[in-house]
């Protein structure tokens, strides 16, 4: 729409209309440029709130999330590993390869 008033305003200039068709088109101009500057400092808040949020609120989340993470897996680790010498220390499964049965992908 604003470049739709400029090129207006342009055929105006070029045709030389009366000043006070111009002058309208000038004005008209001249809110949509505001509206225009509005809506982008608008837009620049709420981008830097997203930024604020993400910064001050989500990251430390997702650090906490990952250490949590780190744990949990630190904790099964450890849990197969006592099962597991207690399963060899009782001798409960013969030949069966006891590393396999519980440090594989699906165990």
């Amino acid at each position: 729409m604003y470049e739709r008033q400029c090129e207006r305003l342009k055929d105006l200039d070029d045709r030389g209309a009366e000043s006070s068709k111009t002058e309208a088109a000038q004005a008209t101009i001249r809110k949509l440029l505001t509206k225009i500057n509005v809506s982008v400092r608008a837009i620049d808040s709420i981008s830097s709130r997203i930024h604020k949020l993400r910064d001050d609120e989500l990251q430390p989340q997702l650090k906490e999330l990952i250490y949590g993470y780190k744990l949990i897996s630190f904790a099964i680790y450890a849990i197969r590993y006592v099962v597991m010498d207690y399963a060899l220390s009782l001798g409960a499964f013969g030949s069966v390869c006891v590393t396999e049965l519980f440090f594989s992908p699906l165990g």
